[in-house]
C-alpha cells in the first residue's frame, strides 16, 4: 500500500467518528512520519506494513477520543483556529515521535532529563574553570602584589610630603 491510499483510508475511516481538528492531526501525523521513515532509507510499503491497517488505527482514534462515540461529528465545524490547531499538531507530533523513540529504547533517542542534565553539568564545570582561572592568576600574581603595594604606597607618601 503506497502513503496516498494509506492517509485516504485513514482519512475515510476518521470522517464522521471524531472531530475534524482530531482527524487532520492524525493525518497530518502519519504524513510526516511516513516521510520522515522514507527519507531515512526506507520504502513507503515498509513504513505503512509496519504501521498497520489505517481502519484498525481509525478505530483506535476514535475509541481514544473524549466523546466520538456519543455522536457524529459535523465535517464543516472547526472549533479550533487554524494557527493553534497547526502548533498543538506539530507539537503533539514531536512530542509523540521523541517519546516513542525514548520508550522503544531507541539508543539516539532524545532523553529531556539527559539533556538537563548534561546542561547543568556543563554549566558548572565552566564557571569551575573559570574561578580556577582567576584563582590561579591571584595565586601566581600575589607574590608579586604585595611589594608592588608597598612601594606604590612609598611613592605616593613621598611625592604627598613634597608637595605639602
Amino acid at each position: 500500500m503506497r502513503k496516498d491510499e494509506f492517509l485516504r483510508l485513514l482519512r475515510q475511516a476518521l470522517t464522521g467518528n471524531v472531530p475534524v481538528a482530531v482527524l487532520e492531526e492524525n493525518v497530518r501525523y502519519y504524513d510526516f512520519y511516513i516521510r520522515e521513515e522514507v527519507e531515512k532509507g526506507r520504502t513507503e510499503e515498509e513504513v505503512i506494513a509496519e504501521i498497520g491497517d489505517p481502519r484498525l488505527i481509525a478505530r483506535t482514534i476514535a475509541d481514544t477520543t473524549d466523546g466520538a462515540s456519543e455522536e457524529p461529528f459535523d465535517e464543516t465545524h472547526n472549533e479550533f483556529d487554524e494557527t493553534w490547531s497547526n502548533y498543538e499538531g506539530n507539537f503533539h507530533r514531536s512530542f509523540q515521535r521523541d517519546r516513542k523513540a525514548y520508550e522503544s529504547g531507541d539508543p539516539e533517542a532524545p532523553n529531556p532529563w539527559v539533556k538537563k542534565a548534561v546542561t547543568i553539568v556543563a554549566v558548572v564545570v565552566i564557571l569551575y574553570l573559570i574561578f580556577m582561572i582567576i584563582g590561579g592568576l591571584f595565586a601566581l600574581l600575589s607574590p608579586l602584589l604585595l611589594p608592588l603595594l608597598v612601594i606604590w604606597l612609598i611613592i605616593w607618601i613621598v611625592r604627598n610630603l613634597q608637595n605639602r
